[in-house]
């Protein structure tokens, strides 16, 4: 018994290294990708650091869960992702994983606080992300009743297109296609293709 133990326990061994050995090249190939395209220097910010508004989960679109591919361009380096958005009145919930099945975020709304989790280096913070998928998603009605004149927002939507500026400059596009949205942030430089793969109403 003793002999049996003794050769199964290097195998093992040599199992767990090799797990951790994976689990470390995933993630620094992950990071690697992410770490090209967060690159950012003074002159690619257009607009001022004022945030991106959060809107109220009940004013969103019916109850639904959505599946959908992200594919995310920033500085002529591209990484996909895929996405899992939980949508009810209640709140909203959002998972993002690497094409290896590693975390990259986790948001939590509840219309009065965010709760967010980023487990690898992204181009913009939690309120920026999801108030960019809120404003590709919510009413137009809801649009306009947190992006006011007043504060210096411009709005422009149309079925196929929604464009936020600020003070004259741009800070949002949203084109919306049958099959997904592409979405340009001025204020960050990169652009996000999103294919909706699966929606299921809750």
């Amino acid at each position: 018994m003793s002999q049996q133990l003794s050769k199964v326990v290097p195998i093992m061994q040599a199992l767990i290294r090799l797990g951790a050995a994976l689990l470390v090249i995933l993630t620094i190939t992950g990071c690697s990708l992410l770490a090209d395209i967060t690159g950012q220097s003074a002159a690619d910010s257009v607009v001022s650091d004022k945030l991106l508004v959060l809107l109220p989960p009940d004013q969103g679109p019916a109850a639904q869960m959505l599946k959908q591919t992200v594919t995310l361009t920033r500085h002529g380096h591209q990484v996909q992702f895929l996405t899992v958005s939980r949508f009810e009145a209640q709140q909203v919930k959002l998972l993002a994983l690497l094409p290896s099945g590693q975390p990259l975020m986790e948001l939590n709304y509840d219309g009065q606080t965010l709760t967010d989790r980023v487990y690898g280096e992204l181009p913009m913070n939690g309120q920026d992300i999801l108030a960019v998928v809120q404003f590709s998603l919510w009413p137009q009605q809801s649009l306009e009743q947190y992006y006011v004149p007043e504060q210096g927002w411009q709005l422009e939507i149309s079925k196929q297109r929604r464009l936020l500026s600020q003070e004259n400059k741009r800070w949002l596009k949203v084109e919306i296609l049958p099959s997904g949205l592409i979405v340009d942030n001025y204020s960050q430089n990169y652009r996000v293709r999103i294919h909706t793969l699966e929606k299921m109403d809750l």
